[in-house]
Order: C-alpha cells, then sequence, then structure tokens
C-alpha cells in the first residue's frame, strides 16, 4: 500500500521551489509531504487566475468625452450652451425651452404700464408685446395692437341732436389679449418661439461611456497576478519545509533523483574495481617474488 501512495505522488510534478538547492534533484521535503503541498499551491493558483479574470472583466471606470462646438446637438452626445440666449436671457437648451414653454392663459398674460405682455418662458424675464415698432430687447410678434392704443368710435345719444360719435381710445380687458396672443401663437408655433435657442452657440457637448478591458488586456492581467501569487506560494511552501525538516531527515533513497542514484552506482563500482585490481595487483607480486 506504501508503495501505490509512493507511486502516486511521484507523478505529482513539483514546483522548482521545492527542491534543495544543496542535492541534485532532492525535494527539500519527503513526497508525502512536498506532493499534497504541490496539488494546494496549483489549486490555489487556479482559483487565483480564475478570480482576476472575474475581477478585470467587471465594468471599469467611467470615462467622459467633451467636445465644443458650433452646432446645438451631436449624435451620442448631450450639448448644452455656453452662455444665456441673448433674448430671454436664460440658460436653457431647445429641448428644455420646449418643455419650459407657457401657452397664453391669464397667468401668463399680464398688463405692465399701458402695455400687455406674454411671458411664454417659464424662469424668463423677457416678453412678447404685440404692434411696438422695431425690435428692443423684447421678442415683437405680430402687428396687431393690445394696449389700448387704438382709436375706436364712441356713439351716445345726445337728445334732438340724435346719436353724437366721438373717437376714443378703447380700454381691451385681459381677456381679449389672452385670446389675441392664441391667435398669433398659433401660426407662430412653440417650436419657432424656441429656435433661437439653437443659434446660442457655442455649445459643449459630452457623453459618459463605461470602460471594459479586452480579452487579451484581461488575460495578460491575470497571467502576471497568478505568477505572483504561485511564486508567493511556493516560497512560502519553501520556507516551511527548511523549518520543519529534522536534520536526520534527508528524503529516502528510493525519493532521491534518478541521476544521483547514477552517481552513487558509478562510485561504487569504481570503488568495487579498484579494490580488484589492488587484489590482483598483490597477487602477482607475490608470485613474481
Amino acid at each position: 500500500m506504501a508503495n501505490k501512495k509512493s507511486g502516486l505522488l511521484s507523478k505529482v510534478p513539483l514546483p522548482d521551489t521545492f527542491f534543495s538547492i544543496k542535492h541534485q534533484l532532492r525535494p527539500i521535503a519527503p513526497l508525502r509531504l512536498s506532493a499534497p503541498s504541490a496539488v494546494v499551491v496549483y489549486l490555489l493558483a487556479i482559483g487565483g487566475f480564475v478570480g482576476c479574470w472575474i475581477i478585470y472583466s467587471a465594468a471599469g471606470p467611467t470615462v467622459t468625452y467633451t467636445v465644443t462646438q458650433q452646432e446645438w446637438q451631436k449624435e451620442g452626445y448631450e450639448c448644452i450652451p455656453l452662455q444665456n440666449e441673448p433674448n430671454y436671457d436664460v440658460l436653457y437648451t431647445y429641448d428644455e425651452c420646449l418643455s419650459n414653454f407657457q401657452e397664453p392663459s391669464t397667468s401668463t398674460v399680464s398688463k405692465v404700464s399701458s402695455t400687455w405682455i406674454y411671458q411664454p418662458i417659464s424662469g424668463s424675464k423677457k416678453s412678447l408685446q404685440t404692434g411696438a415698432k422695431g425690435k428692443d430687447a423684447d421678442t415683437i410678434l405680430g402687428s396687431k395692437k393690445c394696449d389700448g392704443t387704438n382709436q375706436i368710435p364712441v356713439c351716445a345719444s345726445n337728445g334732438a341732436a340724435g346719436v353724437e360719435c366721438q373717437m376714443a381710445l378703447n380700454q381691451p380687458d385681459q381677456t381679449n389679449c389672452v385670446n389675441l396672443f392664441q391667435d398669433i401663437m398659433r401660426d407662430y408655433k412653440s417650436a419657432s418661439l424656441c429656435s433661437a435657442f439653437k443659434e446660442n452657440s457655442p455649445f459643449k457637448c459630452s457623453k459618459t461611456e463605461v470602460s471594459y478591458k479586452s480579452d487579451l488586456e484581461k488575460l495578460s492581467l491575470s497571467i502576471a497576478n497568478t505568477q505572483l501569487l504561485f511564486g508567493i506560494l511556493t516560497s512560502l511552501c519553501a520556507y516551511i519545509f527548511y523549518k520543519v525538516k529534522k536534520d536526520d531527515e534527508i528524503s529516502p533513497a528510493k525519493e532521491a533523483g534518478w541521476q544521483e542514484a547514477v552517481l552513487n552506482l558509478e562510485k561504487r563500482i569504481e570503488k568495487r574495481l579498484r579494490e580488484e585490481l589492488s587484489i590482483k595487483a598483490d597477487k602477482s607480486e607475490q608470485q613474481t617474488v
């Protein structure tokens, strides 16, 4: 039974560091200790390789790419303007302008001094007004007026003189002005209103991607770390073997390397031949005398 175990253990390849540097091809410790230790080291090295491969297969750090350009959009990127839109004085993208657009209503149409104004963009202090000449800081829409400057005839009964009419300023109410702005916005859509935000260059476009290592990178890194782990484990085992080995515990002859066994056999044969030659030489001298 012992021979069978010894034969099985002898088939386990031992790492180089398991061999004694003082004896040719002789393990530091007997095979009953060296072979199981080698198996454990191999299993740990395989586990280390698999673990490294799994770790390096995981998602790496994110990488952000940034481009500055004149166009308001770029495929795969998210673009934002670098300055406020000069007319509405807000830092909106085109899509943000559309999402913040407000339809004309009693909450968005109000009277400032004698002018009715409409604020179409939430968060913007700028407004739309109608009927003004030229174009100033506010955006001008249409040619109709909703500011009480139109002259309309005001007629009243004057007794025997009949009906007397005089020209007077109309005083529109909020509802009329809301209707007027709604009529205007039917032709002047929100997309047209927000088109100015497409021209608000320059734009900073950026995208973020998750990086992954290639198979070649994972393989090379896993092999490198496995070699390091293997070297540490074998060196540790060799250190332990030297510490636990007794002075008189040397590998049995049957566990010694075959080259050392051949050398020992050659020495024994050489010694035997010398002894026989010495005996023959003595006999020859005695016969001569």
